[in-house]
């Protein structure tokens, strides 16, 4: 679990780096790919009793997901908008 955690930040970390957007979205990609591996690994902590209560930190892995869903949509819109309302838009 610990792994899977510091992947997902490891990830968007590397990701950011300014390269290209679509990098950051395949690292962002590859980082909500750790946070289900990381939710998986919970679901059998708790099966496995391991845990008593991880709702706490499902909540957390929720939270995650929808920034990075979020972050990932905003990157793409970014990247698909018109040259020509670009322009229209600076001056």
């Amino acid at each position: 679990m610990r792994g899977s955690a510091i992947s997902i930040t490891s990830n968007i970390a590397e990701g950011s780096v300014p390269d290209s957007s679509g990098d950051f979205r395949q690292f962002l990609n590859i980082a909500l790919g750790s946070m289900a591996i990381l939710d998986t690994q919970l679901q059998f902590s708790k099966k496995l009793s391991y845990m008593k209560d991880p709702s706490g930190i499902k909540k957390h892995i929720i939270y995650v997901c929808k920034m990075l869903t979020s972050l990932k949509r905003a990157i793409t819109k970014y990247n698909n908008r018109s040259p020509i309302t670009n322009n229209v838009n600076r001056n």
